[in-house]
């Protein structure tokens, strides 16, 4: 019985961790811009210069993505970031608008200009690529 109580705790303690870590994320000031869908359906149409980064999975973005994306899945984001030019002005996007704000936070602390997609690829009324 105390090691399925102990067991309870560790659990317990992790997802406390965890819901902290991400509560941490929506509490901390931006070093980045948000916009909307429609402004980023906007640049890509004009083509301005701006690279949209999708850090979605490979097989969602595999299965409609913004024109010219590239995908970085937000759990290789460490690792890749490096792979978009330093001097891009970066859109960041994902499933519904979560997952980007720690990817925006990343690529803003490595120097990048970051525009943080509102509501993610769920709200995305533009064409999409397959």
């Amino acid at each position: 019985m105390r090691t399925l109580a102990i067991i309870a705790a560790v659990l317990v303690g992790v997802l406390v961790l965890a819901v902290a870590g991400h509560a941490v994320v929506f509490l901390m000031p931006a070093d980045y811009d948000s916009i909307t869908n429609a402004e980023l359906a906007r640049m890509v149409e004009a083509g301005e210069d701006v690279t949209v980064v999708d850090v979605r999975k490979e097989a969602d973005f595999r299965a409609g993505h913004v024109p010219g994306a590239v995908n970085i899945p937000s759990d290789e984001l460490r690792e890749r970031y490096g792979e978009v030019p330093r001097d891009a002005r970066v859109a960041v996007t994902c499933y519904r608008g979560l997952l980007n704000r720690m990817a925006a936070r990343r690529f803003a602390e490595a120097g990048y200009d970051v525009l943080r997609v509102e509501g993610g690829m769920r709200d995305w009324g533009g064409e999409l690529v397959q």
